[in-house]
């Protein structure tokens, strides 16, 4: 009677282990087919680094190229934009020349020393317009002597928008020859060139 009442406990104890078991393996299941929200609403989404694109292509700068995409920032934006007479005489050499398509050339040999007479220039046309670099245009190249960097070619389309309006009103290409002495960037030679619209 008792070996009988063993096996009967045995086998209820297996039944038993037996459905816990297969209650455990279906709840896997059910879970296994939930998916998790793909978003949470109370989460704001994470932010994206921004990405410079032309058109659809990204734009991947080289070192040299985020330096020489900077001076051409703080040429325009600082010492044209908003007026920095300083940071334009720290910049533009001392031996400068500007060839424009349609006000001539300015050399050192005219009467004032070029440098200066480009500083004037950019305070007084900065008065009237804002320059924006085109998107896209900007593109730099390296000038070596053997394996030294000695200066830097540069070419892009200059935007001219009235100050008051924002319009746009013209545009010009431009050349630049960056020249560098120690650790410091000096523009000497712009051809500007292609201007439409505005002649100043």
């Amino acid at each position: 009677m008792k070996r009988i009442l063993c096996i009967l406990i045995l086998l209820t104890t297996v039944c038993s282990c037996e459905d816990a078991s297969f209650e455990y393996s279906a709840n896997r299941l059910r879970l296994s087919d939930q998916r998790p929200p793909r978003t949470n609403p109370d989460i704001p989404p994470a932010i994206k680094p921004e990405i410079n694109r032309v058109g659809e292509a990204e734009i991947k700068l080289s070192p040299f190229e985020a330096e020489m995409a900077l001076l051409d920032s703080l040429f325009y934006t600082r010492a044209y934009n908003q007026k920095d007479t300083a940071l334009a005489r720290k910049m533009i050499h001392e031996d400068f020349e500007l060839y424009h398509d349609r006000i001539g050339a300015l050399t050192d040999k005219d009467s004032l020393q070029a440098s200066e007479v480009m500083i004037r220039r950019f305070f007084d046309i900065g008065k009237k317009y804002k320059r924006t670099l085109k998107p896209g245009t900007l593109r730099s190249f390296p000038m070596y002597n053997g394996k030294s960097l000695y200066g830097a070619l540069q070419n892009g389309v200059n935007q001219y928008h009235n100050v008051k309006t924002g319009d746009l009103e013209g545009t010009g290409h431009f050349i630049h020859l960056w020249i560098k002495e120690g650790d410091q960037w000096k523009l000497k030679r712009v051809i500007s060139y292609d201007h439409k619209a505005i002649v100043e």
